[in-house]
């Protein structure tokens, strides 16, 4: 019977590192069955090797087995918003699997949960486990699968080389490296591991004494330092939310580039958390400022354009909304505008103007919108110089006026009646043709649940509004 090949797969936390691994495999000379990977290629590539189903639970079965479950804690919320209800406890329930012991079929037992309101979590979450049985949340059921079969049907072998931190891998994956490891055949070679940690090493290139080599060089340790006197090599700024975030960072690059002509934009580096609305809101920035981010990950998935409207308008309503949400409801492609004339409407707001005109033949509703999300109408007629109806003035600082800053606060704080009327008439404003209908609908139907939320507590909860109307792409 002939010898099952194995493959060399060196395990790397992201793109950027792959490029960087597979440049020096290529400069190292000719080499044939190893391959550079990410850990969600690995476990596609093990998957097919090894003839695992995904046997993941579907978005259907799981709302089934939410609905039968009577009395869990999620009871309420599910019958508000299902779909989005649903997409919590998914999460909820792959992150309490992924802390638990990964080679049991069910981690926890009856009788073991924890007292109060935390162990009614678990142990509802528990019954749930239970119930999907082997359709477990995310990648875990693959996992699972593949930590059950044998090597022996499996048409190759896998040997995994990894830098231990880089990337960090959770008990599930861990017990998976380990497993393919096992049974792989080949003896190692410790010439790929080498080249993997000279690859992966991060060396600190500050001066040992100043404030940011101390952070790149002892972050970590036990036994902290402190930099005295501090210097300018670190700074913390204060920001009001992501966007302003992202718009602070694409400034802060565009000041480096323009003090220093030997600087280039590849030697600039931002650290990004690893969600979609970071990584949109980065891009949108750096996009604006004439930077390309490199290495920034895409989103793969379908975006989710209904609850985007619904979510950005809803985060304008507070005093003083952040330019970047004002300019994403703009350019919404289910604005009563087109989309290129949203986009000149956006840009201008992104450069701090506050004054917007809008195209000829927008009516009331499309005004309303306007005037909703904290920005002021500028008639056209008395402007020169307006380029097709779309011209964007405002004061140089783009500081709102006293009308827009009194009818933000007014709405910021208003009642439940007059937020539940102004969603209404921005959801009979909202179009869309027919290739958007499905995304119209989304954006009503989540109108629709804030308004049921609204009307139902005695307070506005703005934190739980914006979490029930965060996008969820496909």
């Amino acid at each position: 019977m002939p010898r099952k090949p194995t493959v060399e797969c060196l395990l790397v936390p992201d793109r950027g590192a792959a490029q960087r691994v597979r440049r020096r495999l290529a400069e190292s000379g000719p080499r044939a069955g190893v391959i550079v990977s990410t850990f969600s290629r690995l476990l596609e590539r093990a998957a097919r090797r090894y003839f695992v189903p995904d046997t993941s639970v579907s978005a259907g079965a799981l709302l089934l087995a939410l609905r039968l479950q009577s009395g869990a804690f999620w009871s309420r919320s599910l019958e508000a918003a299902p779909q989005e209800t649903a997409e919590a406890i998914r999460r909820a329930l792959e992150a309490l699997m992924v802390a638990s012991d990964p080679h049991h079929t069910v981690p926890w037992k009856e009788g073991t949960e924890l007292p109060g309101r935390i162990g009614k979590r678990i142990a509802d979450l528990a019954k749930l486990a239970r119930s999907l049985k082997d359709c477990l949340p995310g990648s875990l059921a693959r996992i699972r699968h593949l930590l059950q079969t044998d090597v022996r049907g499996a048409a190759e072998r896998i040997r995994v080389y990894r830098v231990r931190g880089n990337p960090a891998l959770s008990r599930w994956q861990e017990a998976l490296v380990e497993k393919l490891n096992s049974d792989a055949a080949a003896a190692r070679d410790d010439s790929l591991q080498e080249m993997l940690e000279s690859c992966l090493s991060a060396v600190p290139r500050a001066r040992p004494s100043s404030s940011l080599g101390i952070i790149q060089r002892a972050l970590f340790e036990e036994e902290g330092r402190s930099a005295r006197p501090c210097d300018g090599s670190a700074q913390w700024v204060r920001v009001r939310d992501l966007y302003q975030e992202a718009e602070i960072a694409a400034g802060m690059a565009q000041t480096l580039l323009d003090a220093n002509a030997e600087l280039q934009p590849s030697d600039i580096g931002l650290l990004v958390p690893g969600n979609d609305e970071y990584r949109s809101a980065v891009r949108n920035a750096l996009r604006l400022t004439g930077l390309a981010p490199s290495g920034l990950s895409q989103i793969d998935r379908e975006r989710d354009l209904g609850h985007e409207a619904v979510y950005h308008f809803l985060y304008c309503q507070v005093p003083h909304p952040p330019a970047m949400a004002q300019a994403a409801v703009l350019s919404s492609p289910l604005m009563p505008w087109s989309v290129e004339q949203g986009a000149r409407m956006a840009n201008r707001v992104m450069s701090g103007r506050k004054q917007v005109a809008l195209p000829e033949g927008c009516g009331n509703r499309a005004r309303d919108i306007v005037k909703r999300i904290g920005l002021k109408l500028k008639d056209t007629s008395t402007e020169t110089g307006a380029a097709d109806g779309a011209t964007v003035v405002g004061d140089a600082a783009g500081l709102p006026g006293r009308e827009e800053a009194a009818a933000t606060r007014n709405l910021g704080n208003g009642s439940h009646e007059s937020l539940v009327a102004i969603l209404q008439e921005y959801s009979d404003a909202l179009a869309g043709d027919r290739f958007l209908a499905s995304h119209l609908a989304r954006a009503r139907r989540a109108v629709e649940n804030l308004q049921e939320e609204i009307e139902k507590g005695t307070s506005i909860d703005w934190d739980g509004l914006l979490h029930m109307a965060r996008p969820q792409p496909k």
